[in-house]
């Protein structure tokens, strides 16, 4: 009964990891981030 509660959990982890990339990119744009800034942004973030 484990598994599928570790997959659950797995699975939800990615779905946060998404509403918190969402989160930082509206962000962004509200601070008006550089054009060219998404690529340090992205290897900053390392996702």
């Amino acid at each position: 009964m484990a598994a599928p509660l570790e997959r659950f959990l797995a699975l939800w982890g990615e779905i946060a990891d998404f509403g918190h990339a969402r989160a930082l990119s509206a962000w962004d744009q509200e601070t008006h981030m550089p054009r060219r800034g998404g690529a340090s942004r992205g290897a900053g973030c390392g996702a």
